[in-house]
Formats: structure tokens, sequence, C-alpha cells
């Protein structure tokens, strides 16, 4: 019953960002938070576990944050409490899901089940943009933007794409190496370490098409740091087998986009390229600038932020570039998690998200130090990195993401810890040790009796005319 109430928590994580072109499909309105009701069977289970203690979860930094989170809806001036409710819902989600994790030992499952549902989110995706584009070959040059019917608009952000696809992939390479760690004979009905290595492959083609700079930073930091420092525990062997396929993959996947004439060279050079993008770093520094005058422009804003939901309304006041909405406000995304947490909480969320931040490094170094992995820390890179990008913890596959986040820094709950030894043969009850010999072959052979030619054996060992001792 658990582990199937997290199936469903990571499937709809993964799906969320095709919810848009499903309601399409079937041609009716959206049912409003049924991503957020399909995670209610987790949340309830978990929530006993969670009021128990034994979760990351359920310490301080973490409650303190949700705390604020909760609390800011009920500032002075918030008149976006509704969509500020949804927000706070979703950061609250990971607390009893990871909880749950912790408790059903179930980090490896959960983990191996948002990544293959991941890449079939991505295979679906591509099939939506074929049924616009014609083919899948022409959808590659438009992944992640899922256009709709029209073929004008779009339903998607190819950031928040690229972005999960990012992590789902490191997930891969992470369950890749702690599969290889082993050395006991697995059983047949296991599945193989390169079918991981073969989703990660794939994931990290569907990350590049997004073209996203932030979601590439991401991947970049998580499998770099996994294969520089993950892999040198294992053989040399398998070292080269692991560039051997991963390079036949990507050559295959070049081969398959460049027959077909769409590669993502050129959107990638343009995205990294034309500076005038608004989307660029250097365009950025307008919205950090405006996020600083809106932050200054009230003393109350300063020590206490704006309110869960306001951040967006707020920058829109101080920013040349915000254009009105359906309702005639004028409103600006963030852009970044960590700006708008500063300027939804003000100094005190900025004081609480430090004392997070802080606790999560230092626990993340201390559990990896105490398995000699570097999983934890390569994860924790790759999701804050796409945080800088994105407003990260308001999309859909956020449950997803901080669950997981949350339980692999959980102390263990019996054997083991949730991500197990990465890239490190375990040990066995006796390991055999080379160039020992068997117990007859050890012993010394007998010496013969001495005789009245012979020296005594003390004076032959030694090898002088002195007695023996």
């Amino acid at each position: 019953m658990a582990r199937l109430a997290l199936a469903m928590v990571f499937v709809t994580s993964a799906f969320g960002f095709l919810l848009p072109k499903f309601w399409e499909l079937v041609g009716r309105p959206p049912v409003l938070f049924i991503d957020l009701a399909l995670c209610l069977p987790a949340v309830l289970l978990g929530s006993f576990y969670w009021w128990k203690g034994r979760c990351f979860s359920s310490t301080w930094p973490v409650v303190l944050c949700i705390g604020l989170v909760w609390l800011s809806l009920a500032y002075p001036g918030n008149v976006e409490v509704m969509r500020g409710t949804f927000i706070a819902a979703l950061v609250t989600l990971p607390l009893p899901v990871a909880a749950l994790i912790v408790e059903k030992r179930a980090w490896a499952f959960s983990a191996q089940v948002y990544v293959w549902a991941n890449a079939a989110a991505m295979l679906a995706a591509l099939w939506f943009e074929s049924r616009v584009e014609t083919s899948i070959v022409a959808a590659l040059g438009r992944f992640g933007f899922l256009a709709a019917r029209d073929g004008a608009s779009r339903m998607g952000n190819p950031n928040q794409v690229g972005g999960q696809l990012a992590l789902a992939a490191v997930l891969a390479f992470v369950l890749y190496l702690k599969q290889q760690g082993g050395r006991q004979p697995r059983p047949a009905t296991r599945r193989m370490p390169q079918v991981n290595l073969a989703l990660m492959i794939l994931l990290s083609i569907g990350c590049m098409l997004t073209a996203s700079r932030g979601a590439f930073a991401s991947w970049l930091c998580g499998v770099g740091a996994l294969f520089l420092w993950g892999t040198r525990a294992l053989p040399i062997w398998r070292v080269k087998d692991l560039l051997a396929i991963s390079a036949i993959g990507l050559l295959f996947a070049m081969l398959l986009m460049a027959a077909g004439g769409t590669t993502p060279w050129g959107r990638l050079q343009e995205r990294f390229g034309d500076e005038r993008s608004n989307g660029s770093l250097s365009g950025r520094t307008e919205i950090w600038a405006a996020a600083l005058k809106a932050w200054h422009s009230n003393p109350d804003f300063l020590w206490r932020g704006t309110g869960t939901g306001m951040a967006d309304d707020v920058l829109g006041q101080f920013t040349p570039s915000a254009v009105e909405d359906e309702q005639g406000v004028l409103r600006k995304n963030c852009h970044n998690a960590f700006v708008e947490w500063a300027l939804s909480l003000g100094l005190l969320g900025l004081a609480a998200g430090g004392c997070l931040a802080a606790s999560a490094v230092y626990q993340a170094i201390r559990l990896d130090r105490r398995e000699a992995n570097v999983g934890r820390i390569a994860i924790l890179g790759c999701v804050a990195l796409f945080a800088m990008g994105a407003v990260s913890y308001r999309h859909e596959c956020w449950p997803a993401t901080g669950a997981l986040v949350l339980a692999m820094l959980s102390e263990p709950a019996g054997r083991g810890l949730p991500l197990g030894r990465i890239g490190r043969p375990s040990a066995d009850p006796e390991p055999p040790r080379r160039h020992a010999l068997p117990r007859r072959q050890a012993e010394p052979a007998a010496l013969p009796p001495p005789t009245a030619n012979s020296a005594p054996p003390a004076i032959a060992q030694r090898g002088h005319g002195g007695p023996g001792p």
C-alpha cells in the first residue's frame, strides 16, 4: 500500500508538465488540483511517521521554513491568498512523503519509479509535439515548449522540463553506480545496471534538447560530480565500459538527429550567445535589480517580505518589461527560487533558509563521508543550480524533488542508509585474500633428524659455528 502511494506521487510529479496537453487531448477543461489529490494517499500515510521525528523533514530548520511560508499568507496586503495557498501546499507536500520513504526504506524504489516515469513522460512529450509538428523529427527542434493545437501558443516551459529531466538523469546515474557497487552475484531477476545507464543517456539527451542553460548547468554539476568522484572505487574495466556505452549512446543519438536534419546545436548556440534575451544571465540582472527595489520600497518587505504568492505582483511594479496578464495585473516571474524566497519572506526567510541550507549541506557531507560516496552532494548541487534559473518549488515536479532530497538526508532507520553505498563493493563476511596459502602449505616442513655428519638445525640456519639458543 505504501509503495503504491509513493509510486502515485512520483508518476504524477513526472507527468505534471504534460497535464495541459492531456486536457487538450480529451477536450475538456482542466480539473484543478488533481495533481495534489493524487499525492494525498502518500501524504496521509506519511503524516503519522512525520510526527515521530525520524526524518530530516521533521528537523527545526525545515519546520521553521514551512511555518514562515504559511504564516506569510496572513500578511496585510497579501491579495494572492489563493495562489499563495497552492504554493504553500506544494512546498509542504514533500515533508510527509519523505517520512514515508524513510520509514519504508523506499528511496531506491522511489528514485527508480521517478526515473522510469520521466523517461515515459519525455517520450509522451515528443509524441504530443509530433501531433502539432507533423513528425517527431520536427518536434525535436521545439522540445519542451508543448505547442498547442493551433501551433502558435505554447503550454510548456523548457526550463521546467529540462530541469526535471536533468535531476532524473542524475538519479539514474546514482542508481547505476549503486548497482555496480556490489561484488555478490545478482539473481537473474535483478535488472541489469546498464538499463539505468541507458535511461541516464536518454534523459540527458532530453535535457539538452530543451536548450535550457539552467537545466544544462544542473545536469553538468550532478553528472560531472558523480563521474569524477563517484567512479573512483569502480574497477577500471567498469569505468571503461561506462565511457564506451555513454559515447556510443550519445553518438547514436547525434547521428539520428543529424539524419533527420534537426539538431539542438543551433538552439543551444542561440540560447547561450544571445545576450539580448531576457532569459539570459545578463538579462536577468534587470529582474535582480527590480527585486532589490521592491525589497527596499517598503520597510515591511525588508524584514518579513511580501508574503507567499505576492512576489510576481510586486516585482511586476518595478520591472519595465513586465506585461499585464488576463486580469490586467502587471506580473513578472523571478526566474530564481532564491530571489523569490527572499522577496516573499524577507530577512526572516533568509535567516531560516540559510539555516536549512547549512544543515542540508552538513548532513549531506556527513552521510556521504560515512558511505564514501558523493551521491547526496551531486543531487543537492543539481537541485540548487536548477533553483537558480527557475522557481523550482512552484513546479509540479517539486513533491518528488523535495521528498527525495529530504529522505536522502535522513538518518538510517534500521539497516543501512537511504542511498546505500555508491561505487563501493559490499563487504563479504570473509573476504578472500590474494596469495594466501592453504593451512597445510603454510606450515613449515618437518626437518630431518640430525646425523653425525650434519650440523644441528640451529647452526645450519644461522650459518655460523656458534651454539644455538
